[in-house]
């Protein structure tokens, strides 16, 4: 962990690497190998199994990009190892020179027009549908999960974000939510149909605070501290969900996936990658449509490099042109 924070990475991107690292660390174990007698072909048969931590209907092989992060990870921890007095082969390097991992992946998913208006026109039917909030809030859930599909789609937030996200990073009147951190901006312009749901969804939460009793205690500090400190979405309507207990009720980053892909199933659109990453993937190519520039894109989907969002960039065009040839 100390070496580990010593790279210079984002804090989200610390515990990615240090569950990527403990998941290896316990499938060697559960093999019987110790670390320092690691090979490439260890290396090379843990990436070919299906990651046993995720749920059953998302066990499936790794992806080529994944595995060879995990190869770089390991190459970098154990060159690491090496500075400590650790003496042998990089297994990490070996598998890189072998190639261990690398692979195409499938194309970058997006939603074609049709699956696109699909999704649109269920959110706002539901929301229809759903009308004024009942009094004893029993569809609090509903307005919430719609809320959820709209700041993907509509904003490209991922659903880490989705989890940690506050009410003082909405502003519903400028159209954006600012999820920026230290020398790291993220301000994503909203999608018309998303501040509906998302207006829908923080009335009903301002109801639920207020049932709970929690917005009356923020007078030990100002308006702003209470905002801060309030997750968005939360997983608990009862008072323990509130207040200054609300971060041990967030709302889970696997319950946001299931909840998304549940609507997505019921919108028609399934298959391959039908998932928050494809609504993310699909708002970075409304953003391009609409003539956004490359730091555009890097701003409003909180993006680390130009880079990416120039491969964003290539991937709508090649999905895009591939489409046109069907036609």
């Amino acid at each position: 962990q100390h070496w580990i924070r010593l790279q210079g990475y984002r804090e989200s991107s610390q515990r990615v690497y240090l569950a990527m690292f403990a998941r290896f660390c316990q499938w060697l174990d559960e093999q019987s190998v110790r670390l320092d007698h690691c090979s490439s072909a260890h290396i090379a048969a843990f990436l070919a199994v299906a990651n046993p931590n995720l749920p059953e209907q998302r066990r499936a092989p790794q992806t080529g990009r994944q595995r060879q992060q995990y190869v770089r990870l390991l190459e970098r921890v154990f060159a690491h190892l090496g500075t400590l007095g650790w003496v042998g082969q990089n297994p990490g390097r070996q598998a890189g020179v072998e190639r261990v991992g690398a692979g195409s992946d499938q194309p970058t998913r997006f939603l074609n027009a049709e699956e696109r208006e699909a999704v649109i026109a269920l959110v706002l039917s539901r929301l229809a549908t759903l009308g004024p909030v009942s009094a004893d809030l029993e569809n609090w859930v509903a307005y919430r999960d719609l809320a959820l599909v709209a700041a993907t789609l509509g904003a490209g937030l991922k659903p880490g974000q989705l989890s940690s996200l506050s009410l003082n990073c909405i502003d519903l009147e400028q159209g954006v939510i600012d999820h920026s951190v230290a020398a790291h901006s993220h301000r994503a312009i909203l999608l018309p149909f998303a501040r509906e749901a998302l207006a829908a969804w923080l009335a009903v939460l301002q109801r639920l605070h207020q049932e709970s009793g929690s917005m009356a205690g923020r007078a030990g500090g100002t308006p702003e501290q209470w905002r801060r400190s309030q997750l968005v979405f939360v997983a608990d309507r009862s008072g323990r969900g509130f207040g200054r207990f609300s971060l041990t009720q967030r709302l889970h980053v696997s319950s946001i996936f299931r909840r998304i892909q549940g609507f997505l199933e019921e919108a028609g659109v399934t298959g391959s990658r039908a998932s928050p990453q494809t609504l993310r993937n699909t708002y970075a190519a409304l953003l391009i449509d609409g003539g956004a520039s490359t730091m555009e894109l890097v701003t409003c989907l909180g993006l680390s490099t130009a880079v990416t969002a120039q491969r964003i960039r290539a991937s709508w065009a090649a999905a895009y042109s591939a489409r046109a040839e069907q036609l």
